[in-house]
């Protein structure tokens, strides 16, 4: 049995994208999609669609800039007044709606997301054949960093950005791999990150702001990302050890950008620029993507 899981991406949506335009053939029958934040787009994408290019159908379905900000002048001041977030998430859901709105599972989808009233994390399955109701819903509020887009109101309960515990849908892997009773068949487990497992920060250069505090935020949830994504790891190595205990045989492959890539974008495009970020950069990113799997492939390919 084939799974496929995204990490969070920020920016680097564009990137895992071209990840999985590069990994296509080797999960054209995967049976599980998972995924946080940016990567919750990308995994409800395969399980409705089956894997595709799915930056091309993304674009078809847009033809501005997903994010847009709440004013069109000193967005950052007034929104900083007057909003929850800095940037609205209206384009962003019409499009998601557009692209999964009653539309049936071709396989089952894994997506985690923080309830804001709790502080807890959730995650969230909906299985193959079901149509979900308001799956649009679970996708953005997925994605929905804090500060950066507003949360999401599900059945009376306001949810957001998975990414605030964890950098891959973890918990959803661990289900996923305890519960696989067949020993005769490997469990095939990929996962396409936008950051690498031992991805740490670098002291930027101080922001002179009025609004400091806010940019003081960004940096610290940045940093607890580097957080979450060695917790992440600690649970991956360990779940993959327990399975191994059990005699179950999983084949695992991860393709993640590098650090240096990761940090050329994130000063490339930081997250209040996301209502800005033009078309040739998304492209890049794409291309980025392709050229991660050609190269580990091709590395691979060398050793033997």
């Amino acid at each position: 049995m084939k799974s496929l899981f995204f990490s969070t991406g920020g920016i680097h949506l564009a990137t895992m994208a071209g990840m999985l335009g590069g990994v296509l053939d080797h999960v054209s029958n995967a049976e599980h999609f998972g995924g946080i934040s940016a990567g919750a787009l990308l995994a409800s994408l395969c399980a409705v669609y089956g894997p595709i290019d799915a930056y091309d159908l993304m674009v078809k379905h847009s033809h501005e800039s997903f994010l847009t900000p709440n004013y069109s002048h000193f967005n950052s001041i007034l929104s900083f007044l007057f909003k929850d977030s800095l940037l609205n998430s209206e384009h962003l859901t019409t499009i998601v709606k557009e692209l999964v709105h009653d539309k049936p599972l071709r396989a089952t989808l894994h997506i985690g997301y923080t309830n804001k009233e709790t502080m807890q994390y959730e995650s969230v399955t909906f299985e193959k054949g079901t149509t979900p109701k308001d799956l649009y819903k679970h996708i953005v509020a997925s994605m929905s960093i804090p500060f950066i887009l507003p949360a999401v109101d599900i059945d009376g309960k306001k949810f957001m950005d998975g990414g605030v515990f964890h950098s891959i849908p973890i918990e959803a892997i661990n289900h996923l791999v305890s519960n696989y009773a067949n020993k005769e068949t490997p469990l095939e487990l990929m996962i396409l990150a936008s950051k690498p497992f031992d991805y740490a920060l670098h002291k930027n250069k101080s922001h002179h702001t009025y609004f400091k505090t806010l940019y003081d935020a960004y940096e610290y949830m940045q940093g607890y990302e580097c957080i979450s994504i060695h917790n992440d790891k600690q649970l991956l190595d360990e779940i993959l050890k327990n399975a191994g205990l059990s005699e179950k045989h999983v084949n695992y492959h991860m393709y993640s950008i590098s650090q240096k890539d990761a940090e050329k974008w994130n000063k490339a495009i930081p997250m209040d620029s996301y209502g800005h970020i033009k078309r040739e950069h998304i492209d890049e990113l794409v291309n980025l993507g392709k050229q991660i799997i050609k190269d580990i492939q091709l590395k691979n390919l060398l050793k033997f």
